[in-house]
């Protein structure tokens, strides 16, 4: 069987995260699979991951078999575990959206709306009804802004399932806890933390150098164009004045990450804007957003993709065919 990692969905719009609902059953340990067991195991378990399934399928698979899969294979398998449980976002997130108000009510009434334990003092049956189908996709409820959403459990796939990952996908669904559990985005005050956009930059550099030959290369690069995009300004307006000059707070921020992370590969880009900027008195003109684009990776500028999440779901889907394509040659 071709050792190809399931490529997992990472790029989520940032968000808050707070603790998981429950955790997993015991595995029993079995014999290991033979090589032709595990070659047909795992064509089947991808073939399962693609329908979509519910994540409890999957979680029922992981927990009789993950222990008589090789290193590699259960980190794939877990992998198929993530995958299936992100393709829930869309469907529990348009259902939510009429649920805010209730949400709000129980949340300042001191319900946990994490625990499932507290669906049952809940008396609104669509909210019942809901919160239940949330804690058996393995999601959580989060506060973002002034509504709720509903997000993938992460840290509980971690604390049940990360012995089984290997170290780039753990490192991935790491990288991805840390953005739910503090957002750099201020929707209400339509403001960033460019320290902390800086930090998630540098920090997918050193994961890109750490794991070089790593399937998910791909998805570390796509993470990394979408931090630029936004500490370089081109998928918002946020970082310039009515006269397209970049404001003095953000040329201080530049100038203090070079001084931070001097060796960084954001250090160079940031020193090569500013050669670009001091032609042009810290205006962005039509040649240095030419360039910028370019830096970036950015295709179209969309100044209300940061409030839409547009450019968050043109890549998750591009993630998701290529998921898909590596879960086909698993197959093979």
């Amino acid at each position: 069987m071709k050792n190809k990692p399931l490529l997992l969905t990472l790029a989520v719009t940032a968000m808050v995260s707070v603790a998981g609902c429950s955790t997993a059953k015991t595995t029993t340990a079995q014999p290991a699979f033979t090589a032709q067991e595990e070659a047909t195991y795992m064509k089947t378990f991808g073939t399962e991951v693609l329908k979509p399934s519910a994540p409890s399928v999957i979680e029922k698979e992981l927990q009789k078999n993950i222990t008589r899969l090789n290193k590699q294979d259960a980190s794939n398998a877990v992998d198929g575990l993530l995958y299936v449980i992100h393709q829930q976002t869309p469907n529990l997130n348009n259902k939510i959206q009429g649920l805010q108000t209730v949400l709000t009510q129980y949340d300042k009434q001191g319900v946990n709306l994490n625990d499932p334990k507290a669906v049952n003092t809940i008396q609104d049956a669509t909210l019942k009804a809901f919160l239940s189908e949330v804690h058996a996709n393995r999601f959580i409820i989060s506060p973002t802004g002034n509504q709720y959403l509903a997000r993938p459990d992460v840290k509980w796939v971690l604390d049940n399932y990360g012995k089984y990952m290997n170290d780039d996908l753990k490192a991935m669904a790491m990288f991805s806890l840390e953005e739910n559990q503090k957002p750099f985005f201020n929707k209400d005050a339509n403001s960033f933390d460019m320290n902390l956009v800086a930090q998630r930059i540098i920090e997918i550099e050193g994961n890109m150098k750490k794991f070089p030959k790593s399937f998910y290369q791909q998805a570390m690069q796509n993470s990394k164009n979408y931090y630029y995009q936004v500490y370089f300004g081109t998928n918002n307006s946020f970082l310039v004045d009515k006269n397209n000059k970049v404001l003095p707070q953000i040329i201080q921020n530049y100038h203090d990450t070079v001084a931070k992370y001097p060796d960084s590969q954001l250090a160079k880009d940031l020193k090569a804007y500013f050669t670009k900027l001091s032609a042009t008195g810290n205006k962005v003109t039509p040649d240095v957003n030419v360039w910028l684009l370019d830096l970036t990776k950015t295709q179209t500028l969309d100044e209300s993709s940061l409030n839409t999440a547009n450019n968050k779901k043109i890549a998750n889907q591009q993630l998701n065919n290529s998921i898909q394509q590596a879960i086909k040659a698993n197959q093979k």
